[in-house]
């Protein structure tokens, strides 16, 4: 679930604080400039880790601040497909039930990967999983309630590049350990933010499953 990932960047120290320790300065500034956010075909960087190589500083001309090529490791958020985790559910829709790990919201369960036959409940906002419980056509149902321990599989993730305009975006997709390669760096954004966010795609989300024996509902299976 969690990696380390090597990344390189040119970072600027400002003159007020060139009085303190420089390791301590670019720390500071790796993790303002990184922390909760997506790096394209990387993962949601969480925080440093360590340096692996850091140049020497340098200044333009008719500025005060110092510039430094630095190599460093951040622990990054990146699931690997196949990989099972338990979450709990956030929310419901017709496109399906979005899952929460805490720090990451962006988990969509679609309902082509949940346990069939599953339904929607729009009067309940819930989804359904429909099972025959005797096998004798004695119908039964498992509700996927908010708030509820679930474990599922990752399949596929998604990263997506927002630049001018919603119509506008570039998304790679992890599945089955290969990669579309891209690049950049993008506030991790989850479909609940303000603004555009309805209608905005997340910067990196996890398309997963429920579909097998043992995942959904943790309680399902006790």
């Amino acid at each position: 679930m969690f990696l380390v990932a090597a990344i390189e960047d040119k970072l600027r120290t400002l003159p007020d604080a060139f009085d303190r320790p420089p390791a301590e300065v670019l720390i500071e500034q790796i993790d303002l400039k990184y922390a909760n956010r997506v790096v394209q075909d990387v993962g949601l960087c969480i925080s440093f880790y360590d340096f692996v190589h850091v140049g020497d500083p340098y200044v333009y001309a008719a500025e005060g601040s110092s510039h430094q090529h630095v190599k460093f490791r951040l622990v990054v958020f990146r699931p690997f497909a196949g990989e099972i985790i338990c979450g709990r559910i956030l929310s419901s829709s017709k496109e399906g039930v979005r899952i929460t790990l805490g720090f990451f919201d962006d988990v969509l369960v679609p309902p082509h990967l949940m346990q069939q036959p599953s339904k929607y409940d729009a009067a309940r906002n819930v989804w359904i999983w429909d099972y025959d419980d005797e096998g004798d056509g004695s119908a039964g149902a498992f509700v996927m309630e908010k708030g509820e321990e679930v474990r599922f599989k990752v399949r596929t993730i998604r990263f997506t590049t927002v630049t001018n305009t919603v119509k506008e975006r570039r998304t790679s997709i992890a599945a089955e350990g290969q990669t579309e390669q891209g690049g950049g760096m993008m506030r991790r954004r989850s479909a609940s933010s303000v603004g555009l966010a309805e209608h905005e795609p997340a910067a990196m989300q996890l398309i997963a499953s429920v579909c097998e024996d043992g995942l959904g509902l943790v309680s399902w299976w006790r």
